[in-house]
């Protein structure tokens, strides 16, 4: 890994089966996926797909395009919903927070927590499903390093629920109480 600035050219990270090359204006990451490399940047590198070029200042801004993005961004929640049994617990969850919410008429600061952890759980199943799905598809064998990589993006999304599942207590069980 390099500090900027870097020499037009000059590599900043690689292997056999990957590398950054920065070239003056932009990053160019050049690998295919089918490597296995224990280093976790290699990981985050293949969440890009096979020669991503980035330059910014070429693109000029587009509202289609940007509307575009939203319709990807919902079409990997439907996909999400229709395919992950744990999205659709967190969800049911999430259904009956809002309903309780409702029938207790919380205050709107606990409507802002509890959104907010129903938000972050959402989020991190979607994070966790997306790392599943790149790591199925760099390779269907066994790998130490992938497996733990799941592993801990699970783990990830078991802290998050667990915490929204007090934080949900704290601020309803006393509604309950009355």
């Amino acid at each position: 890994h390099g500090d900027f600035p870097l020499k037009s050219g000059q590599p900043i990270s690689g292997n056999d089966n990957w590398c950054i090359v920065y070239s003056g204006r932009f990053l160019v990451i050049d690998f295919g996926l089918s490597f296995i490399d224990s280093r976790p940047s290699s990981l985050v590198s293949c969440l890009l797909s096979s020669s991503y070029l980035y330059n910014m200042s070429d693109k000029k801004f587009s509202l289609r395009d940007r509307l575009k993005s939203f319709s990807h961004a919902f079409r990997g929640i439907n996909s999400s919903l229709l395919s992950e049994h744990n999205m659709w617990i967190h969800m049911i969850a999430a259904v009956v927070v809002i309903f309780l919410g409702l029938f207790f008429n919380v205050t709107t600061t606990e409507w802002l927590i509890l959104l907010l952890c129903i938000g972050v759980v959402l989020a991190a199943e979607l994070f966790n499903t997306a790392i599943e799905e790149l790591a199925n598809a760099i390779t269907k064998e066994q790998n130490e390093k992938i497996g733990r990589a799941k592993d801990v993006a699970a783990g990830a999304v078991l802290v998050v629920a667990i915490t929204a599942a007090v934080v949900g207590i704290l601020v309803l069980l006393p509604y309950f109480m009355k």
